[in-house]
Parts: structure tokens; sequence; C-alpha cells
């Protein structure tokens, strides 16, 4: 079973980058610990500053302020849930698959992350500026459950992996967080 996330800073609130150095923390932690990495909308990059600095070109393009420099999601599956013997391979297929259906109108970093015993981490990092147009990455709460049913359809139907209860936002502005059991 997968469980999805999204990132929560200590006070169990949706987390923000709002400083640039906030998101090349963000960037450096996910990228630097990555077993796997799919960048998508970002050219070839020699470091991990690079792609810092192309989030940060289109986000001053843009001009005005942002709330937050990135929107951080992260998706755990556990090693028993891919069934081929080699489960790293699996684990990339996934990713990418993910990465490359759901924001491909944004500039963004999927990272594989292998160092917990029993399970993988898929860290979602994605520039809330798009590139069509500069608008703001907006997901209303309808279009988030939406968003959520179509990855758990997709997990499910390709590598039949149920999706745990997600984290959304109720019509209100409430923010559900998604049931862990992970440490």
């Amino acid at each position: 079973m997968a469980v999805f996330t999204i990132a929560k800073n200590k006070s169990g609130e949706m987390q923000k980058y709002k400083l640039e150095k906030d998101l090349e923390r963000l960037v450096h932690y996910c990228c630097d610990k990555s077993k796997h990495m799919s960048i998508e909308n970002l050219y070839p990059y020699d470091d991990t500053d690079t792609l810092v600095d192309q989030f940060l070109y289109l986000q001053k393009c843009r001009g005005g302020t942002l709330n937050s420099r990135a929107v951080h999601y992260i998706f755990s599956f556990f090693h028993s849930e891919f069934k081929s013997k080699d489960k790293f391979s699996e684990a990339c297929k996934c990713l990418e698959l993910l990465s490359a259906f759901y924001f491909s109108e944004y500039q963004h970093i999927a990272c594989l992350h292998t160092d917990k015993k029993d399970r993988f981490d898929f860290h979602i990092i994605i520039n809330p500026v798009r590139i069509r147009d500069l608008k703001i990455y907006h997901c209303s709460p309808e279009e988030f459950r939406n968003m959520m049913n179509d990855i758990a359809y997709v997990l499910f139907y390709t590598h039949r992996i149920s999706l745990y209860p997600f984290t959304y936002i109720t019509e209100d502005g409430v923010m559900h967080y998604g049931q862990s059991d992970y440490k």
C-alpha cells in the first residue's frame, strides 16, 4: 500500500518554502540523497544548484511574490508492494510514471530515496509557476481529489498498488492529512 503526503512543517501545517534558500535546501535534500531522478521541463544540469537556478529564473520572469517557491509531494511505498525481483527498477518505472503523468505543465524534479529499510520514498518538487503562461499552481479540493483518484487508479492498474487515504483540503479550507504509520 502506498501512502501520499504533502510535506508538513513541525507544527503540522503544509510546508512553505518562502525563501530562495528554502528552495535550495529542499532541492539539495531531495536530489543529494536520490538514487534515481527524473527532471521535467528543465535543462540538463551539471549540479543541483543549476536546477534551483532554473526554478528561480521562471519565478522571477513571473514577477510578484509567491507564497511558496515549491510544492513538495511525497509518496511512500513498502518494498513488498513491488512484485518483481528487481524492486528498485520497478520503483524507478513507477516514479517516472507519476512524474510524467500529472505535472507535465510545470518544471519538476522527482527523486527516489532508498534510505529507509523497508520502503521507497518518492519526492516530487514542483515549481509553482506554470511554464506556458506563468500562472501559479492551484489545485482546488475537487481537482486534488480527482488527481489523487486518478493516481490511485494508475498505481493499482499498472503496479497493483493501493493508495492509502491521501491528504486533502476540504471545500472550507481545512487540511486533512493522510494516515500513515511510517516513521
